[in-house]
């Protein structure tokens, strides 16, 4: 009567998703995407960075675009550059399209319309459709 109500047996029961969802033998969450995709860049880039260091392609692209676009940091585009390039090297095909795009534009790095070229190729044998669409406006 007087002190705080002990959940019972049938609260646990439910309660919506108390429990995290057992695992399906799959990859973990991208829990630094997740944040990113909630607006909480600041934890996005720090969940994201120590991954980008050790060689993580998908969280050295989600860096990359923090930093082209300034989602909690500065904008930087050299620093942006550097980290796609890192993440195209090891085959992500955002980071080959972004950094084909970098290139084509000479935005923050010089033009290289032939490596931009060779990028956008890349990234749309890998189904990258916007990649596609530059290689048809270029010709290609």
């Amino acid at each position: 009567m007087g002190g705080p109500r002990l959940p019972s047996p049938e609260d646990a029961a439910l309660a919506p998703d108390s429990a995290p969802p057992p695992s399906s033998g799959g990859p973990p969450p991208d829990l630094a995407y997740g944040a990113f995709q909630r607006g909480f860049y600041l934890t996005a880039f720090s969940l994201a960075i120590p991954r980008a260091e050790k060689g993580d392609a998908a969280a050295q692209t989600l860096i990359a675009l923090m930093y082209e676009a300034g989602y909690g940091v500065p904008r930087d585009y050299g620093k942006a550059a550097e980290w796609y390039g890192l993440a195209a090297k090891a085959g992500d095909r955002e980071a080959q399209y972004s950094l084909g795009m970098m290139l084509a534009s000479g935005t923050g790095i010089a033009k290289d319309p032939k490596r931009a070229l060779e990028l956008f190729e890349a990234s749309a044998a890998k189904g990258q459709l916007d990649a596609g669409y530059q290689l048809a406006l270029l010709g290609a």
